[in-house]
């Protein structure tokens, strides 16, 4: 859900400057990528459901148990018509990093730019510098690499009360 505070100057340059780069003719050599997250919950059923039999739907209980968690990472080329989706048992920066790594060297080898639409969510302002060396990078070599740019959006702001949008 998106919560909008107040439309300030800088939320008003980051949304012109967001629909600017959607506005863009598709360059394959410049992909817009937009890159988000998603922690979903792992159920298992505690009966199995009853079995079908002509005429009538098989009945599941609504009971189940927890099995866990995992984390799925997507990346969507709205123009392209391609998506990229990982699932990962944990949602760290360390993972983030593999998964740009992975988007940068294999799915898009071939791109002189990449423009990464991000949301705010705390994996993805900030790339690591200490344990990202375990996947092969570094916040530097990131930064090196000029093949990425990054836009961030600024959408989860609380409404402030007594202000109308």
């Amino acid at each position: 859900m998106w919560c909008i505070g107040r439309i300030t100057a800088e939320y008003r340059d980051r949304m012109y400057g967001l629909l600017g780069l959607y506005a863009r003719p598709y360059d394959a050599r410049e992909p817009v990528v937009c890159v988000d997250e998603k922690s979903k919950q792992l159920l298992r059923q505690t009966r199995a459901p009853s079995a079908f039999e002509p005429g009538r739907c098989a009945h599941e209980d609504c009971e189940y148990r927890r099995s866990g968690t995992r984390n799925l990472f997507v990346a969507i080329e709205p123009k392209g018509k391609q998506r990229c989706v990982e699932v990962t048992a944990r949602r760290t920066k360390v993972d983030f990093v593999a998964f740009v790594k992975h988007l940068v060297e294999t799915v898009y080898a071939a791109a002189f730019m990449i423009h990464r639409v991000l949301g705010t969510r705390g994996s993805q302002t900030k790339i690591p510098t200490d344990r990202s060396s375990s996947v092969g990078w570094k916040q530097d070599q990131l930064r090196a690499c000029h093949r990425l740019s990054k836009f961030l959006l600024r959408t989860g702001q609380r409404p402030v009360p007594g202000v109308k949008v």
